[in-house]
C-alpha cells in the first residue's frame, strides 16, 4: 500500500509542477506565419505545322469614266505598289481626274453632282465627316456643304476640283404648243375666277405687279398649276401675258445654291406662298423638278465662298500611331511650368468675358519691342488679324499683291475681305522675287504681303532688298511684312522687321505667339501699326477674340521670354543638323531661317510624304510643289534622315 500512494503522489506532484517560462510561453499571442507556394498560369496549346505557298488571290478593277475622244492613260500615282490605301488618299490620277479612296457603306453606282439626293450621297457626307472634311447634317443632300467638303478633299492632294455643275440646264427645253394653250386657258380660268378689286381680302394673287421698266429684265407669267412642266421664265424680248392681263418686271436669273447665277425656271412665284416681302423665290414644282433639281427659296452660300482654296491643316498621326508630327511647325517642346500655372489660375474665371482689347497683354508687347501700345492690335492668330487688315484697308475689288508659293492662308484671307489676290511666284531657290512684286503693284493694288521667312520655303527676306522694294512701292499701299517665324531668324542679312516698320509709316507687322513661344493651340496673333492704323484694324476686329486664358498665357510667356528663346536656340540647332544632313545626301535645300525645311520634290511630294508616314514621321506635301517639314525631336530628324537617304537610292 505504501508503495502505491508514493507512486500516486509522485504523479501528482509531477502534473501540478510547471516552469515560469512555460506559462509566460502559454500566455503570450502567438504570431501568425505565412505558407507559400509556388504556381504557374499557362496555355496549352497545340501546334500543327503545314506547308503551303501564298498567292495573289485577286485584283480589283476601277473603272475610270473617261470621254469618247480621251484614254485612258495614268498620269499620276498616288500610292507606290503594296502600300496601305489611306480613307481619303489619292490612288492615282487617270487622263487627269483624281482617284480617291472612301471608306463607304454602299458602294458607288453613279456619277454625284451638286443637287443630287440619295444614299449614296449620304455614305459620301458620313466619310467626309470621318476625314473632318464635311461637319454639316447629313441628309443624304448633295449641297454647298458636301461641295466645299469635296473641294477640300481635292485641295488636301494639291488637286484641282472639277469645274461645278450647274444645278439647272443652262437653256430649258422650250414649251410645246399643247403646253402653251393650256397655260393660256388656264390663265383666262384664274383671271375669271380671280377678277375682284385689289385690297384687303383680295387674293394674294390678283394684286398686279408693277409694268417692267428695267430693260434688263424680261417679262414672266404665274405658273399654271396644272402645268408643272412648263418653263414659264421667259428673256426679255419675249413678254407674256400675265394673269389678269398686266405686264410685270421679274428678274430673269435667280441664285442657285451654289451661289451661281442660273435662269429663273420651274416655278417662279411673287406673292402668295411662295413670296418673302416681296420678293422672288424659286421652288421645284412637281415633275420638272427632275431636269432642274434645285431651290433658292433657302439661304444661298455667297458665290465667291464656293471658288475659294479649302486651307489644308497638316496632317495628324492616327490614333493609337506612333508617329512624330513634323506638319504644321509646331513647336514640339510644352509650354514651360510657369505658363501652366497661369492658364490654370485663368480657368477660375472664364464665366467672364475677356478683357476685349487685350490691354494688359498689348502693354506688354509695346514694352518688349519699344512700340507703343497704342499701335498693337491682338487677335484668335495671325491669321484672324491679316483678315482684319485686309477687311480695314481693302474695298471690293481692290489688289492684293501675295508672293506663291507662300502661306496658303493668303488667298482665302483675301478672298473674304472681297480683294482680288495678284499672285507672284517665288524664284526657284525659294525666295520672294521682291523686284516682281513691286512691278505687279498698280492703281487699284492696297496691300502687298511679304512673308519673311517664306513659308513653306524658308528663306527670309534680305535687309537691303526690302529697303529698295519699299522705295518703290507707293506709300499709299501698306505693306505687311508677316514674321511669323521671325525668333528663329539667324542670318546677319536679313530685314529687321522693327526697323523697317519705324522708318516707314506704311509697313504693318505680324507676329504670332504660335510658334516660337509655343500657345499654338490657344491662338493669339498680333499686329504693330501706327496708332492711326492700328485703330481701323481694331474696328475690324472680332470682339473678344482673344480668351481670357490665352492672354494670360502670353503674358506669362513674355515674362519667361529667355527661357522661351533657349528653347529657340536648342530648335535652331536641330534644323542646322537637318539641313546639313539632307545637303550631305544631295538634296538641293533652301537656306531656311524657319523652323522648317522646304524639299523641292515636285509631283513627288505625296509620294515621298507617304513614305514618311510609314516610316514614323508625318510630313506636309504640296503636291505638284514640295514637302515642308517642320523641325521637331532629334529622333525625328533621325527618321527623316533615313528616308531621305532611301528615296535617292
Amino acid at each position: 500500500m505504501t508503495t502505491l500512494v508514493v507512486g500516486l503522489g509522485a504523479y501528482v506532484a509531477g502534473g501540478l509542477v510547471r516552469s515560469p517560462f512555460a506559462d509566460a510561453a502559454r500566455d503570450a499571442a502567438q504570431s501568425p506565419w505565412t505558407t507559400t507556394a509556388v504556381a504557374e498560369r499557362d496555355f496549352v496549346v497545340s501546334t500543327a505545322n503545314a506547308k503551303g505557298s501564298l498567292s495573289l488571290g485577286g485584283t480589283l478593277q476601277i473603272p475610270v469614266p473617261v470621254t469618247s475622244e480621251a484614254r485612258a492613260v495614268v498620269t499620276a500615282r498616288g500610292v507606290e505598289p503594296g502600300a496601305s490605301l489611306v480613307p481619303g488618299g489619292m490612288v492615282a490620277a487617270v487622263s487627269g481626274r483624281p482617284l480617291f479612296g472612301l471608306v463607304l457603306e454602299i458602294p458607288m453606282y453613279r456619277d454625284l453632282e451638286p443637287g443630287m439626293t440619295g444614299p449614296d450621297v449620304e455614305a459620301v457626307q458620313r466619310s467626309l465627316a470621318d476625314l473632318g472634311l464635311y461637319r454639316g447634317r447629313i441628309d443624304g443632300e448633295y449641297g454647298p456643304g458636301t461641295s466645299v467638303a469635296v473641294a477640300a478633299l481635292y485641295a488636301r492632294a494639291a488637286q484641282e476640283a472639277p469645274a461645278k455643275v450647274p444645278y439647272v440646264n443652262a437653256e430649258p427645253a422650250p414649251a410645246t404648243p399643247q403646253q402653251d394653250a393650256a397655260a393660256d386657258e388656264t390663265d383666262e380660268q384664274d383671271h375669271r375666277r380671280r377678277r375682284q378689286p385689289v385690297g384687303r381680302g383680295a387674293h394674294p394673287l390678283a394684286r398686279r405687279p408693277r409694268p417692267c421698266d428695267r430693260p434688263d429684265r424680261g417679262y414672266h407669267r404665274h405658273p399654271a398649276p396644272g402645268d408643272p412642266g412648263r418653263p414659264y421664265g421667259t428673256r426679255h424680248g419675249d413678254p407674256r401675258r400675265l394673269t389678269g392681263g398686266a405686264r410685270a418686271c421679274f428678274p430673269t436669273r435667280v441664285r442657285s445654291d451654289l451661289g451661281r447665277d442660273v435662269p429663273a425656271e420651274a416655278g417662279v412665284r411673287r406673292g402668295g406662298a411662295g413670296a418673302r416681302d416681296g420678293r422672288l423665290t424659286a421652288r421645284r414644282t412637281g415633275p420638272a423638278a427632275v431636269g432642274h433639281p434645285w431651290r433658292v427659296s433657302r439661304p444661298v452660300v455667297r458665290r465667291d465662298l464656293a471658288d475659294l482654296p479649302a486651307y489644308v491643316p497638316g496632317a495628324r498621326s492616327p490614333v493609337g500611331a506612333a508617329a512624330f508630327k513634323l506638319s504644321s511647325n509646331e513647336n514640339p517642346y510644352p509650354p514651360l511650368p510657369a505658363v501652366v500655372a497661369a492658364i490654370m489660375d485663368a480657368a477660375e474665371d472664364v464665366n467672364r468675358y475677356p478683357d476685349m482689347f487685350a490691354t494688359e497683354l498689348t502693354e506688354a508687347i509695346g514694352a518688349s519691342l519699344g512700340v507703343d501700345p497704342a499701335g498693337v492690335v491682338v487677335g484668335t492668330g495671325s491669321v484672324a488679324v491679316l483678315g482684319h487688315v485686309l477687311t480695314a484697308f481693302c474695298e471690293p475689288g481692290d489688289e492684293v499683291v501675295v508672293p506663291w508659293r507662300s502661306f496658303e492662308a493668303y488667298p482665302i484671307a483675301v478672298a473674304l475681305a472681297g480683294a482680288v489676290g495678284v499672285r507672284v511666284p517665288v524664284g526657284e531657290d525659294g525666295r520672294l522675287d521682291l523686284v516682281a512684286m513691286a512691278a505687279a503693284v498698280t492703281e487699284r493694288t492696297r496691300v502687298v504681303l511679304v512673308c519673311t521667312p517664306n513659308n513653306p520655303t524658308g528663306p527670309a527676306v534680305r535687309a537691303d532688298e526690302l529697303e529698295e522694294f519699299l522705295v518703290a512701292v507707293p506709300e499709299h499701299v501698306l505693306v505687311v511684312l508677316d514674321e511669323a517665324y521671325v525668333e528663329f531668324v539667324r542670318d546677319a542679312d536679313a530685314a529687321d522687321g522693327l526697323a523697317t516698320f519705324a522708318a516707314n509709316p506704311n509697313v504693318v507687322l505680324l507676329r504670332t505667339f504660335s510658334k516660337a513661344y509655343g500657345l499654338a493651340g490657344l491662338r493669339v496673333g498680333y499686329a504693330v501699326a501706327r496708332p492711326r492704323l492700328a485703330a481701323g484694324i481694331r474696328l475690324a476686329s472680332t470682339p473678344f477674340g482673344v480668351s481670357h486664358l490665352a492672354q494670360h498665357a502670353a503674358l506669362a510667356s513674355l515674362r519667361a521670354r529667355d527661357q522661351l528663346l533657349a528653347r529657340v536656340d536648342a530648335i535652331v540647332a536641330e534644323r542646322t543638323r537637318m539641313l546639313a544632313g539632307l545637303r550631305g545626301q544631295g538634296w538641293t535645300v533652301p537656306d531656311s531661317e524657319a523652323n522648317f525645311v522646304w524639299l523641292a520634290l515636285g509631283d513627288h511630294a505625296t509620294t515621298f510624304a507617304e513614305r514618311c508616314a510609314r516610316a514614323g514621321v508625318v510630313v506636309r506635301p504640296f503636291a505638284g510643289d514640295g514637302v515642308r517639314v517642320s523641325v521637331g525631336e532629334p529622333e525625328a530628324t533621325d527618321i527623316l534622315l533615313e528616308v531621305a537617304a532611301d528615296w535617292l537610292r
